[in-house]
């Protein structure tokens, strides 16, 4: 019974790392597509 309840802790754990290691990427490619936008809009607006 307590390994049981082991491994749901560690399966919690590790969910909520995964999940939060996703948001993560998911905010950084999301900055690095804004700045990349922004980028191109300097570009066109200038030339």
């Amino acid at each position: 019974m307590a390994k049981i309840i082991d491994f749901l802790l560690c399966l919690r754990m590790f969910a909520s790392s995964c999940v939060v290691r996703v948001v993560y990427y998911g905010l950084l490619f999301l900055f690095i597509f804004i700045l990349y936008l922004m980028n191109i809009c300097v570009r066109w607006c200038v030339f």
